[in-house]
């Protein structure tokens, strides 16, 4: 006799990230999301042999700020552990971090089923924004620079230049001589 019982999504998590600088995510970082169903599942796009990633795989819907992104499934065929990944892009941000809605696994014109040929139940619940994986994509930028006291009786001087970017706001420090103030000046503040 047949197994009948369809497999059904368990959780669903953002489970890694590639390249996160300052617990930020940039652009060109590759986030993954691994949903985990109660028994191992195949996946199939839509030709239903196996996954070739050319058309009609399934995907999961995240939430980065308050857009909706597609990320794409990319490995766990023939376990419990699917995995989507997402490639953040440029002015994407998210300062809460990364969600993901209730029942946004889609099939895409694929199928995920079970070994007996039982179709998944899809449905999941959602998941909050995850401060671990929060999104800044925005560019630091010089916004001012500033001469200290010079801590020698030369030309040379220490110099301050705060920079800011959604999250990073620090300084630049440094020792330049006169003539090179002039060129960090005009190279930075036009």
């Amino acid at each position: 006799m047949t197994e009948q019982t369809d497999p059904t999504v368990s959780s669903v998590a953002i489970t890694s990230s590639s390249e996160q600088v300052y617990s930020q995510l940039n652009a060109g970082d590759n986030v993954s999301v691994t949903a985990t169903f109660s028994e191992s599942v195949i996946v199939t796009d839509d030709d239903g042999i196996g996954v070739d990633n050319a058309s009609g795989t399934p995907t999961l819907t995240i939430v980065v700020g308050s857009t909706n992104r597609t990320a794409t499934y990319v490995s766990g065929s023939a376990s419990t552990a699917l995995v989507f990944q997402y490639t953040i892009q440029s002015g994407e941000n998210d300062t809460n971090g990364i969600s993901i809605g209730a029942d946004s696994l889609a099939l895409n014109s694929g199928t995920i089923r079970d070994a007996s040929g039982n179709y998944a139940t899809i449905t999941h619940s959602s998941v909050a924004a995850n401060s671990s994986y929060k999104v800044d994509t925005a560019v630091p930028t010089v916004s001012a620079v500033l001469i200290t006291s010079s801590t020698s009786n030369t030309d040379t001087s220490e110099y301050i230049m705060p920079y800011s970017g959604a999250s990073r706001a620090a300084y630049v420090m440094g020792r330049v001589d006169a003539s090179e103030m002039l060129h960090i000046c005009d190279s930075h503040l036009q």
